[in-house]
């Protein structure tokens, strides 16, 4: 048997029973019209995950990227606080991580230390902080750099048996030229090309004559040797070059910095000192 309702729906014998016995209470859930029932969850909130830095050691004056990371990506713009222990290092205020995205990225500011620095990079959200430890380094002082040259204060003399009057055998200002006026030198080491110059805090001389040797330091580029005794330069064995008699010194020269540091030797052997008939020498 069928029943025709006016929504035109047709419905079976069997079907007209099974709903009238529900209806009377009599159905079991087995026969009764099944239901689905869907939970809706509510959005995960979002919370800071943690902050990184690239790089994470940097010379003082070069700025550094940070990040920002989220747990998940909010539904709307989060705006993330930063905050630096150090005026080595600076950070914006705030960093807004936007709808859709874990990230967001920003630039710490550095400043110029004279010793290596510390610093912490903290970010904030919604309660919970992450930080990040930044190291911000000085400018690497230049390397020291040792440079010089002799000159002669006053014309190299030659005083032989014959002369009835020392000659003059080169003019003042020859370069590796060391002339003796009363046993005492007459020449300047000028270590002026020396670099670079405004760090450097002490000139370290040392000249070799023979066997003999004298250490000096000086605060200023020019020195004028202090040696002033024939102890020092007699007797020694003498060369020649050029037509030209002389006694062989060497000199060399380390530059030492405020911080202390030293400069590779710079050494030059050709200074000729003439005795210019002094100190027991016949020439």
């Amino acid at each position: 048997m069928k029943l025709l309702f006016a929504s035109r729906q047709i419905l079976t014998a069997a079907a007209v029973a099974t709903a009238l016995t529900c209806l009377a209470g009599a159905c079991s859930s087995s026969s009764a019209p099944s239901t689905t029932t869907t939970t809706t969850q509510p959005p995960t909130t979002p919370t800071l995950a943690g902050i990184s830095l690239n790089p994470t050691t940097v010379v003082g004056g070069n700025s550094v990227q940070g990040t920002v990371t989220m747990s998940a990506a909010p539904t709307s713009a989060a705006n993330v606080t930063l905050t630096s222990n150090n005026a080595a290092a600076t950070v914006p205020p705030t960093v807004t991580v936007n709808a859709g995205s874990t990230t967001a990225t920003f630039t710490v500011t550095t400043a110029a230390v004279a010793s290596a620095t510390s610093v912490s990079i903290s970010a904030s959200f919604s309660g919970s902080s992450q930080a990040v430890a930044l190291s911000v380094t000085p400018v690497a002082a230049p390397a020291l750099t040792a440079n010089f040259t002799v000159r002669s204060l006053s014309p190299a003399l030659r005083k032989l048996s014959t002369d009835q009057t020392p000659v003059t055998i080169l003019p003042t200002g020859t370069e590796d030229a060391c002339p003796l006026v009363g046993a005492v030198f007459d020449c300047v080491f000028d270590g002026t090309t020396s670099t670079p110059s405004a760090s450097i805090r002490e000139y370290l001389w040392t000249y070799f004559v023979g066997p003999r040797t004298r250490d000096e330091t000086s605060t200023t580029p020019v020195h004028k040797p202090t040696e002033s005794s024939c102890g020092f330069f007699g007797g020694l064995q003498t060369s020649s070059a050029g037509g030209l008699q002389f006694i062989s010194m060497r000199v060399d020269l380390r530059v030492r910095d405020a911080s202390g540091n030293v400069s590779a030797v710079k050494s030059s052997q050709n200074i000729r000192v003439f005795p210019a008939g002094q100190c027991g020498y016949g020439f």
